[in-house]
């Protein structure tokens, strides 16, 4: 059995990432995953996936320290939480299909905390202010 699995991963890494990314993105299509959120993920992998591995690489140049390595880059850049935390969701889902047709070895990559930025809110009076009748009628002529 082992040795049965050990051949079946073999006899598939030899697939790019572009090539394997294609063929989840139909894996979605044939699960019924709405049309927005293919197109979510093709966006992500036109526009992120490119920046962690190269898309004509083999899929075992895309490893835990570089995405982990991409991650941080993010958040230096001053990307906001949702928007990293966002690409691991997205990252993970590829991962779990990378997973389970045995093309990489499994490994976790943990989705960020993020620290949610305190939004001002009005006061009670501000508020008050805001909803109170004017009282005056301007006529345009």
């Amino acid at each position: 059995m082992a040795k049965l699995r050990l051949k079946n991963l073999n006899k598939t890494t030899n697939k790019t990432v572009g090539e394997i990314y294609e063929d989840y993105l139909n894996y979605c299509t044939s699960i019924g995953q709405r049309e927005k959120t293919i197109e979510s993920k093709e966006k992500f992998g036109k526009y992120e996936l490119i920046k962690v591995v190269n898309l004509d690489s083999n899929i075992k140049e895309l490893t835990k320290e570089k995405i982990e390595k991409h991650i941080i880059n993010m958040r230096k850049e001053g990307y906001k939480g949702n928007t990293y935390q966002t690409y691991v969701i997205k990252m993970r889902a590829f991962l779990s299909y990378c997973f389970n047709n045995n093309y990489l070895t499994k490994f976790t990559v943990k989705i960020p905390n993020i620290l949610l930025e305190k939004k001002e809110v009005y006061t009670e009076e501000e508020v008050i202010k805001l909803l109170k009748k004017p009282n005056k009628i301007i006529k345009k002529t």
